[in-house]
């Protein structure tokens, strides 16, 4: 059997963004070629499938150097690696030269950011319909996607704010997974991840609340007070459950006591890093639209935005 055939007849081949960036087929790794090559994949793919130019696209392959140091000629070079591996792995892509940009069509199914977010948004939606068994085994799926640190090892400036976003959106998939489970009475096994995602962010006023949620419920009442003391601004409504834990309020240890205050809303915040193209609008921030049940409030996907997100934002699957 040659490799071509290999590609057909094995698991459906999937660029992967969240670790490492390569192809992932099944249990093999495929090599993508150099930090160049993968930084153009990565801008390509980030622009959901938009036209990139080529002074956005060196910006983002050669780290924020002047992008008139770099001839196009470079980038056509670039641009047929990124073809010949897309060839090699088996993922059907097309990626095309429009005047001064180049264009990247490729399958939500073989890009690993793609699924990940489609199996997040069916989860959510499965835990806001009271359906908690088959969300907590999609949010597994789309979590055993996460390899490690977003776009190991690939620097420069839009790289990083690309890889916080989607550092951001794996974090708050686990917060989701973490309400989930606490609903369904495994407090004790969420503390230890949620400790982590708070001592990383203390500010994370979402990990805080489900981390003294889980506390609570473990009756380690003492260590759930500290996680309070250790939020620069408790929000009232963390105040509030530290009242109510002090008085072992019985309703506590209701399912729905996990979820986040929804009334009146948190202010969520989406913002657009400057990665837009020269006298392209800027998007402003935007306030949460009241009873928005998504996991992230006024996002739109795909849409070749770079988006900086708090983990305060999620929606913890919380029913109507």
């Amino acid at each position: 059997m040659n490799a071509e055939t290999a590609v057909r007849e094995g698991p459906p081949p999937v660029l992967s963004l969240l670790g490492p960036v390569e192809v992932l087929r099944g249990d093999s790794r495929f090599s993508l070629g150099g930090p160049q090559v993968k930084r153009m994949i990565v801008a390509l793919v980030e622009a959901g499938g938009k036209p990139l130019s080529h002074d956005r696209l060196k910006e983002w392959i050669w780290q924020g150097r002047p992008a008139d140091g770099y001839p196009a000629d470079a980038l056509h070079g670039l641009a047929s690696a990124v073809r010949k591996a897309f060839k090699d792995t088996g993922i059907t892509a097309s990626l095309g030269k429009e005047g001064l940009s180049y264009r990247l069509r490729i399958a939500d199914e073989h890009v690993d950011v793609r699924l990940f977010r489609e199996e997040v948004r069916q989860a959510v939606h499965l835990l806001a319909t009271g359906k908690d068994t088959p969300a907590v085994r999609m949010l597994d799926q789309a979590l055993a996607r996460s390899k490690g640190e977003p776009l190991t090892g690939l620097d420069g400036r839009l790289m990083g704010r690309y890889r916080e976003a989607l550092s951001m959106e794996v974090t708050q998939a686990r917060l989701v997974l973490a309400a989930a489970r606490i609903k369904g009475g495994a407090h004790a096994e969420q503390i230890a991840p949620l400790k982590a995602v708070v001592e990383q962010d203390r500010n994370n006023v979402a990990a805080a609340w489900l981390l003294m949620h889980a506390y609570f419920r473990d009756h380690r009442w003492e260590l759930a007070h500290r996680v309070l003391q250790g939020v620069p601004t408790a929000p009232e409504f963390l105040r509030d459950l530290e009242r109510r834990m002090l008085k072992t309020d019985p309703d506590l240890y209701r399912p729905e006591a996990i979820d986040l205050p929804g009334t009146p809303a948190p202010s969520v915040t989406v913002t657009r890093p400057e990665t837009q193209e020269p006298g392209e609008p800027r998007q402003e921030e935007k306030p949460a639209a009241p009873g928005h049940r998504d996991i992230v409030t006024n996002t739109s996907y795909g849409d070749g935005d770079i988006h900086s997100y708090h983990a305060n934002t999620i929606n913890l699957g919380n029913r109507p």
